[in-house]
């Protein structure tokens, strides 16, 4: 499914699809054979150029990495997500076969097991959102893949997508005040929810608390959103059914454990209900208490405020 979803972007201009990334992948630093030049720039950036959309169908190619490639690749997108990258090679070739600037769009699809790894996107900073498709309803869900033309259906998904994006107005919708604050609430309710709490290793207790991430990135994302919501329904105003789709977004950025504890808390639920291990739901919690999320066995008041601003209580 998170496959076909991505691939249905295929054949759209500037869309480039990947399946692996590695530190080699956006500057390549090859050296051109003067008897056989080359016409297409071995560098992926370079052949996107200042502007595209690349597509990764499986970033688990990336999160299975050993951690040294990882970090690399990692530190990359951070830079590339900023505007600029540049590499040293220690060759005399063109320098700006070295360097790049411009803005690219990332999109990468993963299984649930990026939970296991979401202490990556700390590394990342607040540079990505999430979206969470939940795995549709059990043996209704088989059959209906079972009788259905897999081709076909990949070929109509993608055909509404290009329909649906070839014909996009290029206007900025205008994001009321009253939205601003609650993308402003929310950003920074979910920085904190999502900050990453190092362990140790061994004995799994809290190294040191981090200080949350400034909001500020995030705010622009999920603002972002709200109007390209608003773009596509052909709004001139974004509205509440705009926000619904940035909130989404914004609370699925939460790692899953921790979300199932401020759902059921939200809900006005008790906490110890929480159909987790013991273990699990213990270190989760002292990691949003952490973030002065939690107090006790319920909501901070911080948490409670932002809440309030950002429409969820």
């Amino acid at each position: 499914m998170k496959t076909d979803l991505v691939k249905a972007l295929d054949g759209l201009p500037k869309v480039h699809l990947i399946d692996t990334v590695t530190p080699h992948t956006f500057l390549s630093g090859q050296i051109d054979d003067p008897k056989k030049k080359g016409k297409v720039p071995p560098s992926l950036l370079h052949r996107i150029g200042p502007d595209g959309i690349m597509v990764c169908a499986d970033f688990g190619t990336v999160i299975s990495t050993n951690r040294d490639c990882r970090a690399s690749v990692l530190a990359d997108l951070r830079r590339i997500y900023d505007g600029q990258l540049r590499q040293e090679f220690g060759t005399d070739e063109n320098p700006q076969k070295h360097e790049w600037r411009g803005r690219i769009t990332f999109i990468a699809a993963a299984t649930p097991d990026v939970d296991v790894h979401y202490g990556i996107f700390q590394t990342l900073g607040e540079r990505f959102l999430m979206v969470r498709w939940h795995r549709p309803g059990g043996i209704n869900a088989a059959l209906k893949a079972m009788n259905q033309n897999g081709k076909l259906a990949e070929k109509e998904l993608k055909e509404a997508v290009h329909a649906l994006l070839q014909t996009v107005p290029t206007s900025e919708p205008r994001l009321p005040e009253e939205l601003q604050h609650k993308l402003a609430a929310l950003s920074e309710f979910v920085v904190r929810a999502r900050t990453h709490v190092p362990r140790n290793g061994y004995s799994k207790d809290i190294v040191y608390v981090p200080e949350p991430e400034a909001a500020t990135r995030l705010a622009q994302q999920v603002a972002q959103l709200t109007k390209g919501s608003a773009v596509l329904a052909g709004r001139t105003v974004a509205d509440e059914e705009d926000y619904s789709v940035a909130l989404r977004a914004g609370l699925d950025c939460i790692p899953a454990m921790r979300s199932r504890i401020l759902d059921a808390l939200i809900a006005g639920g008790n906490i110890k209900r929480v159909n987790l291990p013991a273990s699990t739901l213990c270190y989760a919690i002292e990691e949003l208490k952490s973030q002065e999320l939690i107090a006790g066995a319920s909501l901070s008041p911080l948490a409670r405020d932002l809440l309030l601003q950002a429409g969820i209580l």
